[in-house]
């Protein structure tokens, strides 16, 4: 058997072995890269349904009757809308959504607002009325807009939902002010 000398050799071995491991370079880059993407896709949902929720959230902390009356002005036509910064039970939306540091993660700052918007009075609404006779006031429907507003400013995330609904109240002909 005869064993080739070194200057026979063509280092054929060599360039397979350059081709594959610079396959195996651009394949890795590629799926690091895929990785970095997906993690950054499912950063944004989960910031974006954070938002979401804390928008939907503050809607809610403010939607109550005595709430929403205590906080529309009583003389005012067209009255502006009006920022609130605390729930009803007087806890401020800015400290109520924050994630606490727990010794493995930073805190989130979770900002949150709210504006109330009285719209006026729509429709008189049939079977409220207090009597027969139509000089005593009717019931009408009270039209409000509350606007939630949710962000994380470190992650530039937000999201704002408006959400209108009406309470029946006696007639009182004041003007709303809503777009």
């Amino acid at each position: 058997m005869d064993l080739p000398t070194p200057h026979q050799q063509q280092g054929v071995a060599l360039a397979i072995s350059l081709i594959f491991l610079i396959l195996i370079t651009i394949i890795g880059v590629t799926s690091i890269r895929t990785t970095t993407m997906n993690e950054l896709m499912a950063a944004n949902a989960q910031q974006k349904s954070m938002t979401f929720q804390v928008a939907e959230s503050v809607i809610e902390g403010v939607w109550d009757t005595g709430y929403i009356l205590k906080n529309t002005p009583a003389q005012l036509q067209n009255p502006p809308a009006q920022v609130l910064d605390k729930d009803i039970n007087n806890v401020p939306f800015n400290t109520m959504f924050d994630v606490p540091a727990n010794g493995t993660s930073a805190a989130i700052d979770i900002n949150a607002e709210a504006t109330l918007q009285y719209c006026g009075e729509d429709f008189k609404l049939l079977g409220y009325q207090q009597s027969a006779d139509e000089s005593t006031p009717a019931f009408v429907a009270h039209i409000y807009s509350i606007h939630g507003v949710g962000d994380v400013a470190a992650a530039n995330a937000s999201a704002d939902h408006d959400q209108r609904g009406f309470l029946v109240r006696p007639e009182t002909g004041r003007t709303g002010n809503c777009p």
